[in-house]
Order: structure tokens, then C-alpha cells, then sequence
């Protein structure tokens, strides 16, 4: 019956994942789960958690709700998994990458990635998600079930993933008993030129809507009756992409250091002159400071006259 339910609960990702998940509600209908019985339904609410682990985060800086990078590049959000129970769980569950004012983002690989799934939910080269399945948890603890897919992966509105795992007999414990650790990561390339809009990361549920997310027990160690948990998630969580630039203008290359030297003016050259490319960081650019942002001839010179003739420092970034 464990992992018979499971194979139902991975049969449900497969028609879709589009809803918020509401509070937790055990007479959920539609689920084939057992709701978990007089004696265990006290440690089955909020006993398991998930979040996005915001002090994890890689490739970007996090203040506040702010999210800044010098470039381009691959952001990875790492998903934790909480038990608190003292039974494992095999788990499934589903979030979303979306953006309520437009940004975009690619893939962070330029041939798809580890998921390149074709077919009606994907196109063939995933433009939009990455997951980095590099855990506390390993792939042999769930070798009944151990399933990623991916929705609509096209970066751009709302991108969609739903993980379903079991373990296949008692020497496998899925999701550990008082345990916890980042499970994987969402890992996508977030665009410097998207500045002042947001990336949001929220969970969905199974089909039937208004049904909360359900664990169920793997029965090692033993649980009262038939024991099922509902993970909590506080989310959305939701990050403004922020201005690549600070302090001063002139770091051109985009320098993990913010210095601003002679490679910056051959890196402005060649961008502008000789290997025509994208800016890593437009406002970095303005050296003059003009008003509408933009970047020319004039920024080249600002640029050498603070670094070689006059020193006069470059314009403080907008």
C-alpha cells in the first residue's frame, strides 16, 4: 500500500500541477492516502516543513528581499527539507518559478541541462529550470520512486517542477526521521537588465485543487495506524532584482571585486568595437553619469580620465 500510493501521488503530477497550496486539510478529498488516525493526527500537522533556505542561496546576494548580481549567471535556490517526526516519509511536492512583473530568466545550461524532457509540458531544451539534485538525501533511499518533472520550463510567466520519491523497503528511509537538509535546488539565470522586477518561488499542488501537500509514511520505524504528515511552507518567496551596480561606476568586466582598472577600458572597447556583445552590467557603463543611462563614447573617456589623466572619479551609480 506505501508505494502503491506513491505511484498514485507521481500519476497525479503527471496531470498537472497549477494550484496554491491552501492551508493543510485532512478530509482533503480525491487523495489516496489514509488520513492519519485520532492518535496521530497530533504530530501530523506542522511537524514537517519546507522553505527555501535563503541563507543558502548561490550565485547572487541576498539583502533583504533583494536580490544582486554583478552578471548573468546561474542563481541557485536550495530547497530544505524539515522532519521533525521520528518516522521517515516518502515525500511530493510541487513549486513554481514565476514572475508578477515580467522577468525572464534562462536556462542555466546552453544545451537544457540534466531535464531535457520533451514532449506535450516541455520543450525540448527547457529554456527555463535546472535542478541540482545534489542533497542530504541520496537517490538510493528512494528506489521505488525517485521523480523530477517539469512544466511549461520556458522561463518566462510560470515554470513549474514536482518532485515525487519512495523508498522501495525498510533499508531505504526516503526522507530521514529528525532530519533535515537541502533535498535539491532550483538553479536558473535570472537577467541583470530585468532590474526592479521579481522572482518568486512558491509551491503548487496535486490535482484535485484546494488538497494541501501529503506525506506519507515509508512504515520504518513503525508509525500508529496509518500515519501521513502535511509539510508546512511559508512562502511565496519573493526577490527584486537589484541594481548589479553599487557605489561608483567603471567595474565595466563586472569584477567580483568592484575594482575598476585598465581592463575595464579594454573590455568597453572590445564590447563596443571589436567583439559586439551584451553589457554584464549596463550601469556600470555610465561612467559620465548621464541622465538617460545610456553608454557611449563619452563613458570610454570618462573612464580613462579618471584612471590616467585627471583622476576624477566616475559618476555614482543610478
Amino acid at each position: 500500500m506505501r508505494i502503491s500510493s506513491l505511484l498514485v501521488s507521481v500519476m497525479l503530477f503527471g496531470v498537472g500541477i497549477i494550484h496554491a497550496q491552501p492551508p493543510p486539510d485532512t478530509g482533503c478529498p480525491g487523495l489516496t492516502f489514509p488520513r492519519p488516525n485520532p492518535a496521530a493526527a497530533a504530530l501530523a500537522l506542522g511537524n514537517t516543513e519546507i522553505r527555501l533556505k535563503v541563507s543558502g542561496i548561490i550565485g547572487a546576494t541576498v539583502v533583504g528581499d533583494t536580490l544582486i548580481m554583478l552578471r548573468d549567471g546561474r542563481v541557485k535556490f536550495p530547497i530544505e527539507y524539515i522532519n521533525r517526526d521520528p518516522y521517515s516519509m516518502n515525500p511530493g511536492n510541487g513549486f513554481k518559478v514565476f514572475s508578477p512583473d515580467g522577468a525572464t530568466w534562462a536556462h542555466a545550461t546552453p544545451n537544457g541541462g540534466n531535464y531535457k524532457m520533451s514532449g506535450p509540458h516541455n520543450p525540448p531544451l527547457l529554456p527555463g529550470i535546472w535542478i541540482d539534485s545534489t542533497g542530504v538525501y541520496p537517490r538510493t533511499d528512494f528506489l521505488a520512486v525517485y521523480k523530477f518533472n517539469l512544466w511549461g520550463a520556458d522561463g518566462a510567466g510560470v515554470d513549474t517542477l514536482a518532485f515525487a520519491g519512495a523508498s522501495g523497503d525498510a533499508s531505504q528511509l526516503a526522507v530521514r526521521p529528525l532530519d533535515s537538509g537541502v533535498f535539491f535546488y532550483i538553479v536558473i539565470r535570472p537577467k541583470v537588465t530585468d532590474i526592479g522586477k521579481h522572482i518568486c518561488i512558491d509551491s503548487v499542488t496535486t490535482y484535485p485543487c484546494g488538497c494541501p501537500w501529503k506525506w506519507a509514511s515509508t512504515g520504518v520505524p513503525t508509525p500508529p495506524g496509518n500515519y501521513s504528515t502535511y509539510p508546512t511552507w511559508k512562502g511565496p518567496w519573493c526577490f527584486v532584482i537589484g541594481n548589479c551596480c553599487q557605489g561608483l561606476t567603471g567595474n565595466v568586466d563586472c569584477d567580483p571585486n568592484d575594482v575598476c582598472d585598465i581592463a575595464d577600458v579594454t573590455d568597453w572597447i572590445d564590447r563596443h568595437f571589436l567583439n559586439p556583445r551584451s553589457r554584464c552590467c549596463p550601469g556600470e557603463e555610465n561612467v559620465d553619469g548621464s541622465p538617460d543611462g545610456s553608454s557611449d563614447i563619452s563613458d570610454l573617456t570618462a573612464l580613462i580620465d579618471y584612471l590616467f589623466i585627471n583622476f576624477t572619479p566616475p559618476a555614482p551609480c543610478r
